[in-house]
């Protein structure tokens, strides 16, 4: 609320009183101000509203940083803000989700609408992503490669990246015990 609101509240017999109204606008203007603050705040450290250190820190609560563990093969070690928000977001569904395999495409869907996904289970602990789409060679490999897919705790996986209509694959990353192996070479 601001100031006008605040006085539209006054009764008429008091709003005609302009030392009682000045006295009001003395108390109220630092909280009115503190309010206006507060929201500025909130939207800044949106989510969907939020850039560069503002991002930084929202990715520092999660434990999610901007710089990449490994050279990409295109672009900068440095995440932009879109990738780093959906990043992000990744990582926060991966950390409340309770690892039931039909959640995993409206997930990814949730934050990739772009995105066509073939989430399989291969039944030996193990499981295979395929990306196809239209979709940014450099978001999948950094998925594929970070370690925040959505895979169980203990479960292998195999990340295929296709061209929208291709039957080749273009990218392939292998997790095994904890330790991700990855081919950026086109297979």
């Amino acid at each position: 609320m601001d100031l006008t609101s605040y006085e539209s509240l006054v009764t008429y017999r008091n709003s005609l009183k302009p030392k009682y109204m000045e006295f009001l606008r003395t108390i109220l203007e630092h909280p009115v101000s503190m309010a206006a603050v507060t929201d500025s705040f909130l939207y800044a450290f949106d989510l969907d509203n939020a850039a560069g250190v503002n991002l930084d820190t929202i990715g520092a609560l999660i434990g999610m940083n901007r710089l990449l563990p490994f050279v990409p093969t295109t672009g900068t070690r440095e995440m932009n803000d879109d990738e780093y928000r959906s990043m992000i977001r990744l990582k926060i569904a991966r950390n409340v989700w309770d690892g039931r395999n039909a959640d995993v495409n409206n997930i990814y869907r949730s934050i990739f609408p772009e995105l066509n996904i073939k989430y399989v289970d291969n039944q030996d602990m193990t499981v295979t992503i395929h990306f196809t789409g239209v979709f940014g060679f450099r978001t999948a490999e950094i998925m594929a490669v970070s370690g925040i897919l959505l895979v169980p705790a203990g479960v292998g996986y195999t990340v295929e990246i296709y061209e929208d209509g291709a039957e080749t694959t273009l990218y392939a990353a292998v997790a095994q015990h904890g330790e991700i192996m990855y081919d950026r070479a086109e297979l």
